[in-house]
């Protein structure tokens, strides 16, 4: 496989980026290494996409064919970037658990990678354990603006790990928060209401939103609202 990587010029504009806009490119890297294919209309709008094409295609824009021909060297773009992400704890808290089993979804289809995926699964499982979801998720309940928007479900979602719904205290805890803030609710929402609060989701939380929504990939709700991101909160 070809040596062309993410380079320092590209990996030091990458970090200088608000969390926010980092959140954004870590979970559009993951999509893109799950199906480069699929997610190329999705992501080729994208300030990031585009510095990694000039970087490994050497073009200021591609092709289809283009991001068929280069996947490989594409997807060893985006491992060296995470990995880096990953080392200078750049990666968010709330992306922690999803990009771990991302990881672990794609390691058999990128034989090439396995060496620099696992190194990034090793790090991230170090990290895992070290960070408390339930503190995280407390905190996240305890904001004034939460539970406004449909997608604060899938952030709920991204901080879950075993250690908390293998505790019955605090799962009894975190429902509570969720029934008094009126987020659980037998309410029915149309799908043209549901979309456009999906719309509305807050510039700081898509690439929280569209990770985990990476892990529901046979939900049909989980697709609209991935494309709905896509559409309009993914695009530079």
């Amino acid at each position: 496989m070809s040596e062309i990587t993410a380079t320092e010029n590209d990996l030091n504009f990458f970090l200088t980026l608000k969390q926010s806009e980092l959140n954004n490119v870590v979970a559009g890297m993951m999509a893109l290494m799950a199906d480069s294919e699929g997610k190329y209309e999705a992501m080729k709008s994208q300030n990031w996409f585009k510095r990694m094409i000039l970087t490994v295609i050497k073009k200021n824009k591609a092709t289809i064919e283009d991001i068929r021909a280069n996947n490989e060297k594409l997807s060893a773009y985006c491992a060296k970037a995470l990995s880096v992400f990953v080392e200078r704890q750049r990666v968010s808290e709330s992306l922690i658990l999803n990009l771990g089993t991302q990881i672990n979804l794609i390691y058999s289809s990128h034989v090439g990678l396995k060496h620099e995926l696992y190194g990034i699964a090793t790090k991230l499982n170090e990290k895992i354990e070290s960070v408390d979801s339930y503190h995280l998720l407390s905190q996240e309940l305890g904001l004034k603006r939460f539970g406004r928007c449909v997608t604060d479900i899938y952030r709920i979602l991204a901080l879950l790990d075993k250690r908390m719904i293998d505790d019955p205290r605090k799962m009894a805890n975190i429902r509570e928060s969720l029934n008094k803030r009126k987020i659980l609710s037998k309410k029915l929402v149309s799908a043209k209401a549901y979309l456009s609060d999906v719309c509305e989701t807050h510039e700081d939380h898509v690439g929280i939103v569209y990770m985990e929504i990476l892990a529901h990939t046979e939900s049909r709700i989980a697709q609209m609202t991935g494309a709905m991101l896509e559409r309009w909160n993914l695009v530079d």
